[in-house]
């Protein structure tokens, strides 16, 4: 009786330690598999060690971190222009990245009507070696032109506005003279080989009233063909006309400083008055 009721009890004391047994080696066959280093895939060794020391434990919590980064800065990390540091820096990745051409001949300014281009392609090389855009290179050389159109027009009105002025001016001052004189003008500069566009220069430069009365004093001057009158100082030369010679009368009256001369008793400017007045009025003497 008693050892048939220790059978039992030891059967189950057996079994409960073959249990333990069991799961004590079925635990120790189970292992945790080592967590995946996403890190090592990162080829670049320094933006691998970039990556570890911020902490980044995914690549998802890397991509979060450049989302927010860019919505911070609005623009896309690759539009973002890092500018060079130390005054000898290279400015040169700057200016190429935000719009300067690779060559100057690709700015292609704009060239004014008729214009040859010589300076658009000069401005070109100052464009490119400032590190100009395209965009503002084309607008600046835009406006230079606009302005120097503008100039031109300016000058070119004042001018016409001039010439009208002078004209009725020297118009006055010849009076009914006016188209003979501007004859003898006409005649003293082809006389002494100037071309249309040299004196339309001296006209420029003198003011049309200034210019006719400097070219009439020559022209007035000027004998039969190839000749010249005697001028103020008493010189001989050809003959002139008494027409010619009335011509030089009138211009001389014209001449305020002349008459100046005349009235304060010069001699000279005297004696030029007489000769003429012999010349235009042969026969009768001057008083």
């Amino acid at each position: 009786m008693t050892e048939a009721a220790t059978a039992p009890a030891a059967t189950t004391t057996a079994a409960a330690t073959t249990t333990a047994a069991t799961t004590t080696a079925a635990a120790a066959t189970t292992t945790t598999p080592a967590a995946f280093d996403w890190t090592a895939h990162v080829s670049d060794e320094a933006t691998r060690g970039w990556v570890t020391a911020k902490g980044f434990k995914d690549p998802g919590s890397l991509a979060q971190s450049a989302l927010n980064q860019e919505k911070l800065l609005g623009v896309p990390a690759d539009q973002i222009i890092r500018l060079p540091q130390g005054e000898n820096a290279d400015w040169n990745p700057v200016w190429d990245k935000l719009g300067r051409p690779k060559a100057p001949a690709d700015y292609g300014l704009p060239v004014p009507e008729g214009d040859k281009g010589e300076f658009a392609t000069v401005a070109s090389e100052w464009f490119h070696e400032a590190g100009a855009p395209r965009g503002m290179a084309v607008k600046l050389a835009g406006k230079w032109n606009e302005y120097q159109a503008a100039q031109l027009k300016a000058h070119n009105d004042a001018a016409a506005a001039r010439d009208v002025e002078q004209t009725a001016q020297l118009k006055a001052d010849w009076g009914p003279d006016f188209d003979n004189h501007s004859a003898l003008v006409d005649r003293a500069y082809t006389e002494f080989g100037m071309k249309p566009e040299q004196m339309a220069a001296l006209k420029e430069v003198m003011g049309p009233r200034e210019a006719m009365k400097f070219m009439h004093k020559i022209g007035s001057k000027i004998g039969t063909e190839g000749d010249f009158a005697t001028g103020g100082t008493g010189g001989t030369g050809g003959a002139v006309t008494p027409e010619q010679a009335q011509a030089q009368i009138q211009a001389l009256r014209n001449d305020k400083q002349w008459v100046k001369r005349f009235a304060s008793g010069d001699s000279d400017a005297r004696a030029e008055m007489r000769k003429l007045h012999q010349q235009a009025y042969p026969g009768t003497v001057m008083v």
